[in-house]
């Protein structure tokens, strides 16, 4: 167990002295070395939500999602994304909403990762029958 310890202790050590010498821990916001689309993707991740309206309770497929979010149901997808249209299963975690449009905040099943979706952009939605419960 002592050697787990050390082990995991030199990782950590190893990672603050790359975030110390990188820089990424100065509360520099600069973001040296990142696209410009990475800097637009992180100041819009940094923005809070706009509040939700009452028309926007009424949008195509806010009421399954919000269900689904409840029971912890998976669902499936048909996304018009930028590059095509694509399948997904995901697990809904949110709704909210940025400027005009309402988003969905779930973990893709497919990717492993957080994604968001925009609901105007759900071509078509299934709501699974079996929860993760």
């Amino acid at each position: 167990m002592r050697n787990g310890l050390s082990v995991v202790g030199t990782i950590i050590l190893f990672v603050l002295i790359a975030i110390f010498l990188t820089g990424c821990g100065d509360g520099d916001s600069s973001n040296e070395g990142w696209s410009d689309q990475d800097k637009q993707v992180l100041k819009w991740l940094n923005k809070p939500d706009d509040p939700l309206r009452p028309q926007d309770y009424e949008n195509t497929y806010f009421a399954e999602l919000s269900h689904a979010i409840e029971a912890k149901k998976i669902v499936y997808l048909e996304y018009a994304a930028r590059k095509g249209t694509s399948h997904r299963q995901v697990l809904p975690e949110r709704l909210f909403r940025r400027g005009e449009h309402i988003y969905l905040e779930a973990l893709c099943l497919m990717r492993h990762q957080y994604r968001r979706f925009r609901l105007d952009r759900i071509k078509y939605l299934q709501v699974k029958p079996n929860s993760l419960r």
